[in-house]
């Protein structure tokens, strides 16, 4: 399971985590590696491990890991993925949750974590994923909370949330995001923590297959390279349960070298597989 390419842990967090870190200097792997390519597997163990308890496995050290990412620089487009019920989205929700954790005990730090789950939004054309990430960014309560705290710290930061992701009138909806999100990240390039946006199931860009579609699309992937390898503003996160989204997003211009992705995978050694079993004992003698 850490075979292959992994990144090493080079700070302790500045942050407080409701996990252990892993020690400075281990090489930790979310299940897999940092890589351009993999193969996607799962056992019938893990992919019910998160149906039965509604909770992640056995995911300290991917927990801690991707925590780490998020409290660096940017650097590339961040892909995870993972099959159907492993525990994927269950992780990252995870990892929201550690950052909300971390503005309750200290009142400021990173910013909120953006996480918007395709499954319960239509994402299915370019102006309706631009109004589904404008409505969350303006939805989203911890964020107010922390850009308000934010604008007394930066006295030259006087717009609202709401002011910045209005929709410019007479723009293209994806254009106007795209503006709407690069003058939040401007505003945050001061602070030593960049935002973090996750998109959940980001496989379902794939239904903008028309020409304006592919356009928009394309605007969108440049973004996020933009933003990430070059500019180091914001964390960009793509996760999906189809491996096949890597091909796609590379027939739309994705580059190999401006993405990494990361496998959320199964239960790769014999301890884990023991731990799952005995904790799916404990469930049932629970029950």
């Amino acid at each position: 399971m850490l075979a292959g390419k992994g990144f090493t842990i080079s700070k302790p967090r500045a942050v407080p985590s409701r996990t252990s870190p892993p020690q400075i200097g281990q090489k930790v792997c979310l299940a897999g590696s940092l890589r351009p390519r993999f193969q996607v597997t799962a056992s019938a163990a893990a992919r019910s491990s998160s149906a039965v308890f509604g909770k992640i496995f056995n995911r300290k050290e991917e927990l801690a890991a991707l925590n780490e990412v998020f409290d660096d620089s940017p650097s590339e487009l961040l892909i995870v993925l993972g099959p159907a019920n492993c525990g994927k989205t269950k992780l990252l929700q995870e990892v929201k949750k550690d950052r909300e954790f971390a503005q309750a005990v200290i009142g400021e730090g990173p910013p909120p974590i953006l996480y918007l789950d395709c499954r319960g939004k239509d994402i299915s054309s370019p102006k309706k994923f631009a109004n589904a990430i404008r409505q969350l960014v303006i939805g989203d309560v911890g964020l107010k909370n922390w850009w308000a705290g934010i604008k007394i710290k930066l006295p030259g930061l006087e717009l609202d949330l709401e002011t910045i992701f209005e929709q410019a009138a007479g723009e293209p909806p994806m254009e106007s995001i795209i503006d709407s999100l690069t003058t939040f990240l401007e505003a945050t390039r001061p602070l030593p923590y960049k935002p973090v946006i996750i998109i959940d199931e980001a496989n379902k860009l794939m239904r903008w297959s028309d020409d304006p579609g592919h356009i928009e699309l394309k605007n969108l992937l440049d973004f996020f390279v933009r933003t990430t390898k070059q500019e180091h503003l914001g964390h960009f996160v793509l996760a999906s349960s189809e491996s096949f989204v890597i091909d796609f997003l590379e027939k739309e211009g994705l580059h190999t070298k401006q993405y990494v992705t990361q496998e959320i995978g199964d239960l790769a050694t014999i301890d884990e597989a023991k731990q799952f079993i005995e904790s799916l004992t404990l469930g049932e003698q629970g029950s």
